[in-house]
């Protein structure tokens, strides 16, 4: 009984390499995707071109980036593993272009639903992203939109 005991305790922990902020920034991306429960096309491009410009990534590391997010998502209880991530690695100017890029995934495919725009408030809450720039992020991407830019 002892030996197994000692056999159970003697195990080696798991890897647990931490969340890279490209997976971190997809993860939270595809929340928004799937906040109003609908898998979107337009919003999934939105994603891979935020993705793309944020992290310069080739596009096989891209599309691998992504299917893990995906992956994650759906088995995923909690985004605090991401929070954390991007709270450890990006400095302020990098958590609002985050903020910027997930009110783009939103207003993808058109509409802002309720829950999309839950998600982004709570992601920047808990990004410690300051409400006025908030604010600011979604007011940037409405003007984006009017102006014909994405």
């Amino acid at each position: 009984m002892f030996t197994r005991l000692f056999k159970l305790i003697d195990l080696p922990e798991p890897e647990n390499p931490g969340v890279g902020v490209e997976l971190a920034s997809a993860a939270l991306l595809m929340e928004i995707v799937y906040a109003d429960y609908n898998r979107d096309s337009e919003e999934i491009d939105t994603a891979k071109k935020a993705l793309r410009a944020s992290f310069s990534l080739p596009e096989h590391e891209l599309e691998a980036v992504l299917n893990k997010a995906e992956e994650l998502h759906a088995g995923s209880v909690s985004i605090h593993p991401f929070i954390e991530a991007i709270n450890d690695e990006f400095d302020e100017a990098s958590k609002y272009q985050l903020i910027v890029n997930l009110w783009r995934v939103a207003m993808a495919d058109g509409e802002l639903d309720k829950f999309e725009q839950h998600y982004i408030r709570k992601i920047a809450e808990l990004l410690y992203v300051p409400h006025t720039e908030f604010i600011r992020a979604k007011l940037q991407v409405f003007d984006d939109m009017e102006s014909g830019e994405t």
